[in-house]
């Protein structure tokens, strides 16, 4: 969807500024792409559009209140970071992705195949993660991803 949509003309020039809500799960490239796309449809739509700023939401910001209380994502991946150590979670994490919805950070780990192959299923991973994030506060849903490095 589209908000916050702000036009001025500036001489024969006209301007724009436009958020764009998109799935909140997108990847950063993905959201990108819409973002270019926009700005090129909207520029063969207006002939004088000579600038157009395009932003991303996970959400409508203009209903969600803003996350000052939510960790930035350096003071996050630490809280992380300290909880998996304390809690002698796997130490195989490949990467971890946050996301910033519903007012919590949601967390998706990244682990190799490998750790399957372990005595640990990865309803037990699973587990033991959920255990870890669910004890953070501020912190919500957890996913797991297996995969090749």
């Amino acid at each position: 969807s589209v908000h916050s949509l702000r036009t001025r003309k500036i001489g024969h020039a006209i301007s724009c500024d436009v958020h764009v809500q998109v799935d909140p799960f997108l990847s950063v490239s993905e959201g990108h792409i819409i973002s270019v796309s926009v700005e090129r449809v909207a520029k063969e739509c207006l002939e004088d559009l000579n600038d157009v700023t395009v932003h991303i939401d996970p959400e409508d910001d203009e209903t969600v209140a803003p996350y000052a209380t939510l960790p930035e994502r350096a003071e996050a991946l630490g809280m992380l970071t300290k909880a998996l150590f304390n809690n002698k979670c796997d130490g195989e994490i490949e990467r971890i992705q946050l996301h910033y919805i519903d007012s919590r950070i949601h967390v998706d780990f990244y682990l190799p195949l490998s750790c399957l192959k372990s005595d640990q299923s990865s309803d037990e991973i699973l587990s033991k993660l959920h255990e870890t994030v669910d004890a953070l506060e501020g912190f919500g849903k957890v996913k797991v991803y297996f995969g090749k490095g």
